[in-house]
């Protein structure tokens, strides 16, 4: 059995300004360092069994997980397959500039369509979640895993192994900054023990 530990990085200052950020990324606000600090001090006592640990190169979830590693002397390995939907050529560009030139963007209506030129479709963001999951089962089992990753990752590993239907006319899922998500896998059956934990700020 795998356990999955989906953690949610802190609060970004692509977030806070509203831009589109990848490579773009600026990394954490102050508060999401802070954040990321109760965050890392929870793990290290309820996590310390981790025999892995996993981050995106983006900035906001790289320095989530340089603060998590610190805390459980575990070395960042980089996977940049859990990130969110690839952007393409507006990377860095503000929402409301990205408005202006292309409309509004909705992925479930066309999902073949990227955000932008040399962008990743929402065809293809699904396809690549779901090789991740069978992967990260296939290569870490019984281990215990920690992935620093991002919204995106985090819900559509709940449409995926849930089946859900694909629709943004239902209800929304939004994990919150440095929430723990737990899924636990054995013979392919996945099991959710934990959605939006974010009892470390009680």
């Amino acid at each position: 059995m795998m356990r999955l530990i989906l953690v949610r990085h802190g609060e970004s200052k692509h977030g806070v300004e509203k831009f589109i950020a990848h490579a773009a990324c600026k990394g954490l606000t102050e508060r999401g360092v802070r954040q990321a600090e109760r965050l890392a001090q929870r793990v290290k006592t309820e996590l310390a069994d981790c025999d892995v640990l996993l981050s995106t190169s983006v900035k906001r979830a790289y320095e989530t997980a340089s603060i998590i590693s610190a805390h459980l002397n575990k070395p960042i390995q980089i996977n940049d397959d859990l990130t969110e939907q690839r952007p393409g050529d507006v990377d860095g560009m503000l929402w409301t500039q990205y408005r202006e030139k292309y409309g509004s963007f909705d992925p479930i209506a066309n999902p073949d369509t990227p955000l932008s030129p040399n962008g990743e479709t929402w065809n293809q963001y699904i396809q690549r979640v779901r090789i991740v999951l069978n992967n990260l089962e296939q290569t870490y089992q019984d281990q215990t895993v920690i992935a620093v990753n991002h919204a995106g990752f985090i819900v559509v590993s709940f449409l995926l192994l849930f089946d859900a239907p694909f629709s943004s006319k239902r209800g929304w899922l939004n994990p919150d900054y440095t929430s723990i998500t737990e899924w636990q896998v054995s013979d392919s059956v996945w099991q959710l023990n934990r959605y939006n934990d974010t009892t470390h700020f009680l």
